[in-house]
């Protein structure tokens, strides 16, 4: 990947596990985080794909509750464009949720892999 992807990749990891040793708790981003975010201009699908790449995978309410980003699946296909170049690929896996009212609902994970 980029390197303006690895800083990205290496600031969300690090945030979460300066939250996670002072308390845990539901992961929110940092102030300095945010602060970077906006001072390098990161697009959305380079927020997205360095979340992935920290986390191992990003959900659509994580994509929602963390970036304000509402529709994931755009945003995954543009990455899926960007990285095929370098032999990855998204993968795409169901997962079985559940909505506010007790209805059986799926949702989707979305990670990276080497292409096939």
């Amino acid at each position: 990947m980029s390197e303006r992807i690895d800083d990205l990749t290496v600031k969300l990891r690090d945030d979460r596990l300066n939250q996670w040793a002072y308390g845990g708790g539901e992961y929110k981003l940092s102030d300095r985080v945010i602060k970077f975010v906006k001072e390098n201009k990161y697009s959305q699908d380079e927020i997205v794909l360095a979340h992935i790449l920290a986390f191992g995978f990003i959900t659509n309410k994580e994509c929602n509750e963390l970036y304000g980003f509402r529709h994931l699946p755009s945003i995954i296909q543009t990455i899926e464009k960007k990285i095929e170049k370098d032999g990855k690929a998204i993968k795409t896996t169901p997962k079985d949720g559940e909505s506010r009212f007790g209805k059986a609902r799926p949702y989707f994970e979305y990670s990276v892999e080497s292409a096939a």
